[in-house]
């Protein structure tokens, strides 16, 4: 079944959306939009190399330990966003590979 990618969640992207539910209840969707999972993990990176550039110096082991766990933690959050986005990409790709292959409406393609 091939997809229809809209890219951004806002109300162009919510108005194309249900638009194409009015013309077909099953075609498949993608939305593409800014993830607060990615914002939320760089801001907890920044914050706790911050914290660390401040605070190293007189910090104990294990509020280090806690803090090098925490960026860690952000780190492996953006991997797996950044892992979901290249299977978008790639499901865009072959969508626009797809279009180019079919003819318009009320058009002909000729061999």
């Amino acid at each position: 079944m091939e997809s229809i990618v809209i890219v951004g969640s806002g109300l162009a992207g919510y108005s194309v959306a249900r638009e194409v539910r009015k013309r077909d209840r099953a075609a498949r969707l993608v939305v593409v939009t800014a993830d607060d999972k990615v914002q939320a993990a760089l801001r907890d990176l920044l914050a706790h190399r911050l914290w660390i550039k401040q605070h190293a110096a007189e910090a104990t082991p294990a509020e280090l330990d806690a803090a090098c766990a925490a960026i860690e933690q952000s780190h492996r959050l953006m991997q797996a966003q950044l892992t979901r986005l290249d299977a978008i990409a790639a499901e865009l790709a072959a969508a626009q590979s797809s279009a180019r292959t079919v003819a318009p409406r009320g058009r002909t393609t000729t061999t």
